[in-house]
């Protein structure tokens, strides 16, 4: 079996999103499965714009499918929300949050109208539903009406090792790993943390990491 997936969110710069292509993939490779990449930014075809945003719409709705019908693929991973129109191969979607819909004032309008149309022409393909947890299973039963048996629920995973293990001094503490930035609700997190140790009067840190 050929699988295909779309790198194109894979980037120099380290997210949630890029982790988990990377995570997925090393997974895929451990079944007996030829994993075939297709990039925007690895294909044959060059854009005119450099706007990488850009770059990634036009790869996926005017070539990814040829590119992918081409490699003879028998099922294809999109691991980024949005797959072509028309695709008529077994496929799958992840839909890691739907945060530009339950909390649009964190992105601009052009932003979330976009993406509101590109899923909702995914949707039209049938793809099976992959999301990440269970509290984005349950956003995507509410806002998108789909039934929570339809919805399959994969977190990505890696080896680690040891050596590159960091401890921030001694004692217990609580991690966060993520983006900085106002819609992962940090100013939640300090303050309900700070709340609660002190009810529990518990010897507990936070440490902050992104």
């Amino acid at each position: 079996m050929i699988v295909g997936i779309e790198t194109s969110a894979l980037s120099t710069r380290i997210t949630g999103t890029s982790r988990y292509i990377t995570c997925l993939i090393e997974q895929l490779k451990t079944f007996d499965n030829e994993v075939k990449s297709f990039s925007a930014f690895n294909s044959s075809r060059k854009f005119l714009i450099k706007k990488k945003g850009v770059q990634k719409y036009l790869y996926r709705n005017f070539q990814l499918r040829k590119e992918m019908e081409d490699s003879k693929i028998d099922y294809a991973f999109f691991p980024d929300y949005f797959m072509p129109k028309d695709f008529t191969k077994p496929s799958a979607i992840v839909i890691h949050d739907l945060s530009f819909i339950s909390h649009p004032q964190f992105y601009s309008k052009c932003f979330v109208a976009f993406y509101k149309y590109q899923l909702k022409e995914t949707l039209k393909n049938n793809p099976v539903i992959v999301t990440i947890s269970e509290l984005s299973k349950k956003t995507i039963v509410e806002y998108l009406n789909i039934k929570p048996e339809n919805i399959h629920l994969l977190q990505a995973y890696s080896s680690f090792n040891d050596k590159t293990n960091y401890y921030p001094g001694k004692g217990n503490y609580l991690l966060y790993v993520g983006h900085i930035e106002p819609r992962k609700n940090l100013h939640f997190l300090i303050s309900n943390f700070l709340k609660w140790t002190k009810l529990r009067k518990v010897d507990l840190r936070l440490v902050i990491t992104g």
